[in-house]
């Protein structure tokens, strides 16, 4: 089985899986397993990437604001109060 060529059909698939819910029942404390299977997996990779982006700008404003003077944040507080 250690051979590069060989190919794990289906029905091998499911007597593992099957095996690996048999032993996880028999645990004391398991009230139950349950397998399924994911036919259709989808990800929004446009709506991911703008997310970590605006999350990784946001943290870099937070680093320049935290770097600051001190003075340069009082005034920008002033300059925003008058």
């Amino acid at each position: 089985m250690a051979s590069s060529n060989y190919v794990c059909k289906p029905k091998d698939k499911i007597d593992t899986v099957d095996l690996i819910l048999r032993r996880l029942d028999s645990y004391e404390g398991v009230n139950g397993t349950e397998m399924f299977i994911t036919t259709k997996l989808v990800y929004y990779q446009d709506w991911l990437k703008k997310e970590i982006d605006k999350r990784l700008k946001s943290e870099e404003e937070e680093e320049e604001w935290q770097q600051q003077p001190a003075t340069t944040i009082s005034n920008t507080v002033k300059r925003y109060d008058s």
